[in-house]
């Protein structure tokens, strides 16, 4: 009796020194539809689960690291909640114990996934997942503000707090039936995160902001992955001052990658803001791989903020490899309409660098690229292809008092001719046929696209843009004329790595038929524990 009393203390001792949780992870069932569904079941056993999505919260801190809550296919959740959050998570998982997951993809047999829908009450988030609440995955299932507002996920924290290991992936967020006056975003990072993704999720309705990551600005250094999200808003009641499907901060940067997006905003509104204010970066936010259709005013706009007066913005940006078309004049009618600009106050922006490399701008109201005053930064633009479809839009602009670091490689074209305006350059314009003498790399030839009727209206990481009517033909002058930037910028929208010629190609696609993948940021596994 005495050695076993031993060896149990021993095995206990061996466990608190590897960390291990020895409570064992439990794996739950919720059920809208189920006949023996109740909250008095213990919601272990899936053919007696809970009923209600108030026993998922009111037993989640209890649950141990590593548990998953399975919520059953086809069913529907009514919620009527006003003047607070409606599921405040304050605990989550473990580096050891593993995630706290709640999904809705592995339960049931219906095609429809589980839904969370609104039901009455106004505002507010649905989940708010607070500063300390690590190691949590929320996927698969169905937010429906069903026209009573509501953001959908919101992280939020003190920085002291921070937040970590969130994963929010295939979520469905519908966020229609806010106001002017409402906040309502879709997803909203609003503290420090690490290595945090957000994925494969489709976002609709917001009045603010589809996908936010605006922190403060003394939070410390970020990482969060926003890959393959949809974000499609076409509701004409927005909050004026923040109108943007996606707003990514450049504050204290460690490692953003926004990648293989598709964000369309037919309202007149921002495609994506890269902001800065007060902070200092030390590594750029990564824009690559994305689709920005049929947005208002720009399709990226590169912004900063000094309204603290103190000077010390500074924007790292490395913006590649996407497509971006149809930005339209907006919604003040005023006379933007770039696929990509800058609007940077004027005060001390030392150190600042953006990137703009092998994107494809196509048709967009003013033109590809706009580069303003102040912008008191090294800006480089080179290997992009830049289509416009009226004579008289530029394909690049340079406004008097600034210059570019570096320009180079780019094909200007306008389908009304050699006689268009392709650049400006302080008060000089230079013409598609006579770009050369601004550009001494530069193509200006029609770039032979396989379609420009079949524009992109989706995108991911892996199988890249579709329709592909924008990739160049085998006859384009956009093949093998583009200068290598090196192994950092070799992802192509498409997911061919470059080169496939003698050289890489011109724009957001490489063309080639043997197709390379290019490999994507991994994220830790989910659901790991360890069971003593």
């Amino acid at each position: 009796m005495i050695i076993r009393s031993i060896r149990f203390f021993v095995f206990l001792a061996i466990l608190a020194l590897l960390g291990v949780n020895s409570v064992k992870a439990t794996e739950y069932y919720v059920s809208s539809i189920r006949a023996n569904r109740s909250d008095s079941n213990s919601g272990t056993d899936q053919n007696a689960p809970w009923a209600t999505f108030d026993k998922v919260k009111s037993m989640w801190s209890s649950m141990p690291a590593g548990s998953t809550v399975h919520l059953e296919r086809g069913s529907v959740w009514s919620e009527n909640w006003n003047g607070s959050d409606f599921w405040d998570l304050s605990s989550g998982g473990s580096a050891s114990g593993g995630y706290k997951t709640v999904r809705g993809d592995d339960y049931g047999t219906s095609a429809s996934k589980p839904i969370l829908r609104r039901t009455g009450g106004h505002g507010n988030s649905w989940v708010l997942i607070e500063g300390g609440a690590n190691y949590i995955v929320l996927r698969d299932f169905v937010l429906d503000a069903n026209g009573y507002a509501a953001t959908g996920i919101v992280l939020f924290g003190a920085d002291s707090d921070g937040i970590s290991n969130i994963q929010i992936l295939n979520m469905q967020v519908k966020c229609d039936g806010g106001t002017s006056s409402d906040y309502i975003c879709g997803i909203w990072v609003a503290t420090k995160a690490n290595d945090c993704l957000i994925q494969g999720n489709d976002i609709s309705g917001w009045t603010a902001t589809g996908m936010n990551h605006y922190s403060d600005p003394s939070s410390p250094k970020t990482r969060i992955i926003w890959r393959n999200n949809r974000a499609v808003n076409t509701s004409s009641t927005r909050y004026d001052n923040a109108p943007v499907g996606m707003q990514i901060d450049s504050y204290e940067n460690d490692g953003n990658i926004v990648e293989g997006n598709y964000i369309e905003d037919r309202t007149g509104h921002w495609g994506m803001i890269i902001f800065t204010k007060n902070g200092s970066a030390s590594a750029p936010v990564i824009v690559r791989n994305n689709v920005i259709a049929n947005c208002g005013e720009f399709g990226i706009s590169i912004e900063s903020d000094n309204s603290n007066g103190n000077g010390t913005q500074k924007i790292l940006a490395d913006i590649y490899g996407n497509v971006i078309y149809g930005t339209t004049i907006g919604r003040n009618n005023n006379s933007q309409g770039w696929g990509i600009s800058f609007r940077i106050d004027s005060y001390p922006v030392s150190g600042s660098a953006v990137n703009i490399y092998n994107n494809t701008l196509y048709n967009n109201a003013a033109g590809g690229i706009g580069v303003w005053p102040y912008a008191n930064m090294s800006v480089r633009i080179c290997n992009n292809l830049i289509y416009q479809n009226s004579s008289g839009k530029y394909g690049l602009f340079v406004q008097d008092g600034y210059s570019l670091a570096a320009h180079n490689n780019n094909l200007f074209w306008n389908s009304s001719g050699s006689g268009s305006v392709a650049a400006r350059y302080g008060s000089t314009d230079y013409t598609v046929g006579n770009v050369r003498n601004f550009e001494s790399t530069a193509q200006n030839a029609d770039p032979l696209f396989t379609s420009s009727s079949q524009l992109p209206t989706s995108a991911s990481t892996t199988a890249g843009p579709a329709p592909g009517g924008l990739l160049p033909t085998s006859s384009s002058v956009a093949l093998n004329t583009a200068a290598s930037l090196g192994s950092a910028f070799a992802t192509s929208i498409n997911m061919v790595s470059r080169p496939q010629g003698a050289g890489w190609d011109i724009g957001a696609y490489e063309f080639g038929s043997a197709a390379t993948p290019v490999a994507t940021v991994p994220m830790p596994p989910t659901g790991l524990h360890v069971v003593p």
